[in-house]
């Protein structure tokens, strides 16, 4: 594996009544696929929104790249490199789950409408365009 890119190391983060994370130590290494997995409280979350800047920790250290932050904002972090899909996407048209991002930043995720599958958006970075397929391999239509 490649060198650590995200170091995060004795996070701790309470909320009124909760110690949501404990002394966390999260790394991840340049062409690493990780995963956060745990049931719900355990503090995934909490943890990618302290990366994120959405949390400022109440201890520990995060280093990204090699460079040291006591606090990140969101502007901060996307500036740090880092960007994050929560899990779930509302659209216009109903709910839908992220299917896929590439290196530039676009995305595909599925909408539904009156509660059934309707096709995928294609949201290309930068643009503002987005744009509609009805199923798999069918034209796609700017909207």
């Amino acid at each position: 594996m490649g060198d650590v890119i995200v170091s995060m190391e004795h996070i701790t983060k309470e909320f009124p009544g909760v110690k949501a994370l404990d002394d966390v130590k999260f790394n991840l290494r340049a062409g690493e696929v990780m995963a956060l997995l745990g049931e719900n409280g355990a503090g995934k979350s909490t943890l990618m929104k302290i990366l994120s800047g959405v949390y400022s920790l109440d201890q520990g250290s995060l280093k990204i790249f090699g460079k040291d932050y006591e606090s990140l904002t969101p502007s901060s972090a996307r500036e740090a490199g880092v960007a994050i899909i929560h899990q779930e996407l509302n659209t216009k048209e109903g709910n839908g789950g992220l299917i896929a991002v590439d290196k530039k930043g676009n995305f595909a995720m599925p909408f539904n409408s009156g509660g059934m599958f309707r096709g995928y958006l294609y949201k290309e970075k930068g643009t503002g365009k987005i744009s509609k397929a009805v199923g798999i391999g069918k034209k796609m239509k700017t909207l």
